[in-house]
């Protein structure tokens, strides 16, 4: 993707998405927990593909949109993970 004519620099992208997720560390974490777990527990091949506007490439969805948001939305990662 970075290597399109017009695409953003890799370096400056990195560094920006570093300083945009600094905040996040405790959901970006509990995040990947759940993605491990997940696909620890379920093969690959029985999991949904997805897909984007505008474009044919399709992607596995290891962890539903509602997982997804229930994590990002959470006031306590904490209170999260005893629930």
């Amino acid at each position: 993707m970075f290597s399109v004519a017009g695409a953003p620099e890799w370096e400056a992208t990195v560094e920006e998405a570093k300083t945009i997720l600094a905040g996040y560390k405790d959901k970006i974490a509990l995040m990947a927990e759940e993605f491990l777990s997940k696909h620890e527990r379920v093969p690959l091949t029985l999991l949904p593909d997805r897909g984007m506007d505008g474009s044919s490439t399709r992607f596995k969805e290891i962890l539903s949109e509602k997982v997804v948001l229930q994590i990002a939305e959470s006031e306590s990662v904490t209170k999260l993970i005893s629930e």
